[in-house]
């Protein structure tokens, strides 16, 4: 943790907060795995509420990125609490050939 945010979290916390923070691991890893398991409790909840619809579609899309990697984006709407919702469901790398296999398999 940078020392600067550690003295705005002692100054405005208290040394218990700042002590809880000095012991929050950034490694890349640990970051990485964080992100993963927010996205999949996100993906989650998403898939929860569209299954409690009565109703709902799935768009499929695919897009390059600046480095040329094709990927899938899946969106899905559905009735909630009366109001339509679109969500991402999910965003995945296609391999270089993006044949409807491909897309099917994803």
């Amino acid at each position: 943790m940078k020392p600067c945010l550690l003295k705005t979290a002692k100054l405005l916390l208290g040394e218990v907060c700042e002590a809880k923070m000095r012991r929050i691991s950034l490694s890349s890893d640990t970051i990485q795995r964080r992100i993963s398991d927010m996205l999949e409790d996100v993906k989650d909840q998403v898939i929860i509420e569209m299954k409690a619809s009565s109703m709902f579609s799935l768009q499929m899309d695919e897009s390059s990125d600046v480095t040329s990697c094709v990927h899938l984006l899946v969106f899905v709407r559905f009735l909630h609490s009366g109001d339509i919702l679109e969500e991402l469901l999910f965003c995945k790398e296609l391999k270089t050939a993006t044949t409807s296999a491909d897309v099917l398999e994803k």
